[in-house]
């Protein structure tokens, strides 16, 4: 038996829904990039309180896996478009795609 990660709804419910289908890549990596969505679109304008702490909502995911069978490179472009569309017009970079081969 094969337990999910993503939320029965929501955000990352919905980007797993939507990308899963479409491709060849598995619902995990979907995951890895809908959460790197979320932090390119939220990133240094929300914050998380940890008592007298507060975090920024950033994340750095690194997507691993065979060269070719997992399809990161598909998924970190999809991830890669959508991020940039939604930060659109503020100064901050958004989602950056690297290569690491």
């Amino acid at each position: 038996m094969t337990i999910s990660l993503i939320p029965e709804q929501g955000f990352l419910r919905d980007w797993a829904d939507l990308y899963t289908p479409k491709g060849e890549a598995p619902e995990a990596a979907h995951l890895g990039t809908a959460l790197a969505v979320a932090s390119a679109t939220v990133g240094w304008r929300g914050w998380i309180s940890w008592g007298e702490l507060s975090e920024p909502l950033t994340m750095m995911v690194v997507l691993e896996g065979k060269s070719a069978v997992a399809r990161k490179t598909t998924t970190a472009s999809a991830a890669w478009k959508v991020a940039s569309l939604a930060t659109d017009g503020y100064e901050t970079p958004g989602l950056i795609v690297r290569n690491m081969a």
